[in-house]
């Protein structure tokens, strides 16, 4: 974890602000993309890396809920707070 980790501002502008959104609450990918891409006025494909982005550094993760059908997006920390508070 620690070594996949990388701060939030380190990654790119957009994906602070696809991060500030899922921190506030939890997001689905179609009404994310929408909202971040009205705001910012992105492509979908800035979005879309930016997410993947947010994933590899481990700052977003998919909910593991049974019952989501869609992609519902959330901190990390939140969803897998055992392996966030490691040393």
């Amino acid at each position: 974890y620690h070594n996949a980790k990388k701060e939030v501002d380190s990654i790119n502008p957009l994906a602070v602000r696809i991060f500030a959104q899922i921190k506030i609450e939890p997001f689905y990918t179609g009404e994310l993309r929408k909202t971040i891409m009205e705001e910012t006025r992105c492509t979908k494909s800035r979005f879309n890396t930016a997410l993947k982005n947010l994933q590899i550094t481990l700052n977003i993760a998919r909910s593991n809920h049974p019952d989501e059908k869609l992609d519902c997006w959330l901190p990390f920390s939140e969803l897998y707070p055992e392996i966030a508070d490691e040393d």
